[in-house]
């Protein structure tokens, strides 16, 4: 009999995700990462449509208002991993721990900082 609340550990993967900007420790909230197994050099495009409700209607020309590009993703940065950090700032370059919640790619979680030093 299978526990619900125990991790599934062949659907568990984990990665590094490396942090893109510089955060404050005590409160670092949402920052931007690269995680280098799922994200290659090249750019992401975010598009935003000119106010079109396009649900239920057919159309063939659809236009851009914005198209943002990078090639990071935005996560969340538990307090818990930073709090106790020996500075103010933990700087752009630090990794961390990241898990696909049910290997989903599109459901990813800090789980820990990665100290390889």
């Amino acid at each position: 009999m299978n526990n619900q609340n125990q991790l599934d550990i062949n659907r568990m993967r984990t990665e590094i995700a490396i942090l893109q900007e510089d955060i404050n420790a005590k409160n670092p909230g949402w920052a931007k990462f690269k995680i280098p197994v799922i994200m290659s050099n090249d750019n992401i495009a975010h598009i935003t449509t000119t106010n079109y409700n396009i649900s239920n209607k057919i159309s063939g020309n659809i236009k851009a208002s914005s198209v943002n590009l990078n090639n990071n993703i935005l996560l969340r940065v538990p307090e818990e991993f930073t709090y106790f950090w020996p500075t103010d700032i933990v700087p752009a370059g630090t990794r961390f721990i990241v898990t696909f919640v049910g290997a989903n790619v599109n459901d990813i979680k800090i789980i820990g900082r990665y100290d390889y030093e």
